[in-house]
């Protein structure tokens, strides 16, 4: 085991195969801890070969080439050679590869996206100016601003406002929007039925 001891790791990325041809070389430093180990990443050393951010991760397989010495020996000793199955992948994916499946639309600031059969689309019907939200309105004034009717389901009180007050307890007669004069009782919070509207 190598503790608290200086290293130096090449780190080479290889085309093909764990032959293949090199791509990339670069070297880094690190203090190990006092179970051996060093956490560095790769693509941020200094490079003595390629261009990390040039590589075509997508044309073929990529093969990591690990070697290692300490500060006081002469040569380089190959600890591994891997291939590369999905992390920098991740970095391919940023274009996706061509892939048909990929989400490509074209839609306007504060549209929403929904799925279609299948197929996603920009739509209008909910937006979102960032501030607000608009349900059949692009130009919403408030928090939550819907244009059009609403349909709530019976048996529920809403506060609206911190005083006005929208009931809906079911029956005939029982529902007031904008009223202020109700009772309370252990249960539930009601309209006096003496101010139905």
């Amino acid at each position: 085991m190598v503790a608290n001891q200086s290293v130096a790791f090449r780190i080479s990325i290889l085309n093909g195969s764990s032959e293949g041809e090199l791509l990339y070389e670069e070297k880094q430093h690190a203090l190990t801890n006092e179970f051996g180990l060093v956490v560095f990443a790769i693509g941020k050393g200094s490079a003595t070969f390629g261009d990390f951010s040039a590589i075509d991760w997508g044309a073929n397989s990529r093969w990591l080439k690990i070697e290692f010495k300490r500060d006081t020996d002469t040569e380089f000793v190959v600890t591994g050679v891997t291939q590369l199955l999905s992390v920098p992948y991740a970095l391919y994916a940023e274009n996706a590869g061509g892939n048909d499946r990929a989400i490509d639309f074209v839609g306007t600031n504060g549209q929403t996206i929904r799925n279609n059969n299948g197929v996603w689309e920009a739509t209008s019907t909910l937006f979102n100016n960032g501030t607000n939200v608009g349900v059949g309105t692009t130009i919403p004034g408030s928090k939550l601003d819907v244009s059009g009717s609403v349909n709530v389901g019976s048996g529920f009180a809403y506060r609206i406002a911190g005083s006005d007050f929208l009931h809906n307890r079911g029956g005939a007669g029982n529902t007031c929007v904008g009223y202020r004069d109700w009772e309370t009782d252990r249960k539930s919070t009601r309209l006096n039925s003496s101010h139905r509207l």
